[in-house]
């Protein structure tokens, strides 16, 4: 009896955890992999956000995670030994409660982000706009999840952290 308690623990952790998440985008090709660390470099801010996942809160708001890029490395991809995947040392500066793509404030909770690049729920910012990691590495052939997505990054007076203010006003220029 316990042995199949356990058996019927497991098939649904696994299967039914699985479903409660989209696929997150992480490998991509060496060349992809060294476009992205090197733009990354240069971005040194992103957002972690996915409105596609499971999480939502009972009134539609999704978790968006600041995130400031320390390291970056290119590793093998766990799933797929032909392709490659950008791992992240990042700090969270903050978790902000996104709903329809607008901030709508600090988030109650904060999630744990991923420590890879994720190609199609991280976001980056250009002319006031907030587009997926893909279009960084694949311009011309990004096919971008059915989400919503975001509309730009988080205000700066959200944040209160001086270099993430500093980088913002360069960037929205």
């Amino acid at each position: 009896m316990m042995k199949k308690l356990l058996s019927c623990l497991i098939f649904i952790m696994v299967f039914g955890v699985s479903q409660s998440w989209a696929d997150p985008e992480d490998c991509m090709s060496k060349e992809e992999a060294e476009t992205l660390v090197k733009k990354l470099k240069k971005e040194r801010y992103i957002v972690d956000y996915c409105d596609c996942c499971d999480d939502a809160s009972e009134n539609g708001d999704v978790t968006a995670n600041l995130l400031f890029i320390k390291k970056l490395s290119i590793v093998s991809c766990e799933y797929d030994d032909a392709r490659f995947s950008v791992k992240m040392e990042t700090q969270m500066l903050s978790s902000f409660a996104v709903n329809e793509g607008k901030y709508i404030g600090k988030a109650t909770y904060e999630v744990n982000s991923m420590e890879y690049a994720l190609l199609n729920y991280q976001f980056y910012f250009t002319n006031q706009r907030a587009p997926q990691l893909g279009y960084l590495v694949r311009n011309d052939g990004y096919e971008a999840p059915n989400c919503s997505g975001l509309d730009t990054f988080p205000n700066p007076e959200m944040v209160g952290d001086k270099k993430y203010q500093s980088w913002y006003k360069k960037k929205s220029k």
